[in-house]
């Protein structure tokens, strides 16, 4: 029979597994899922090559196996994104970054009379230089545009 990948090292007794947000994350493990339904697809074509009959077909049913739970796996993945919070909804997005555009523009429209009130002794050019500068940020804010969010 032709060989399934290797063994995991054995763990160390009393040490428990951490595994990384990256290891986690969902389309990393359907990235995995891939990589395992195409392996067991090469095994079988080998399996196939070499005349043994009994491999091939133990391989092809694991590869179906592993086919049919890729398909389920990417199927069902935007609603496992939506459920544990990974995705929100876009009304939701564009109100949390409306709101916070919003507050941002409040604050940069007061800095210009609060630095002038801190340094009264600046003089008029700089305090319109000043004013020029945060007309620019304010000019920017105004193109935040909510609909790049579309997909």
């Amino acid at each position: 029979m032709v060989p399934m990948g290797s063994a995991a090292p054995a763990p160390v007794a009393g040490q428990v597994r951490e595994w990384t947000d990256e290891e986690l994350a969902l389309d990393n493990q359907i990235r995995k899922m891939k990589e395992a339904t195409a392996d067991l697809r090469e095994r079988a074509e080998l399996a196939k090559s070499v005349g043994d009959l009994d491999a091939e077909m133990a391989l092809r049913r694991m590869w179906l196996q592993h086919a049919e739970a890729l398909r389920r796996l990417e199927k069902d993945a935007p609603g496992i994104s939506a459920a544990s919070g990974e995705v929100v909804q876009r009304k939701q997005a564009v109100q949390a970054i409306l709101q916070y555009s919003a507050a941002v523009v409040a604050a940069v429209s007061h800095l210009p009379d609060r630095i002038l009130s801190l340094l009264p002794q600046l003089g008029d050019d700089l305090a319109a230089k000043i004013r020029a500068e945060t007309d620019e940020v304010l000019r920017a804010a105004q193109e935040i545009n909510p609909d790049v969010l579309a997909v």
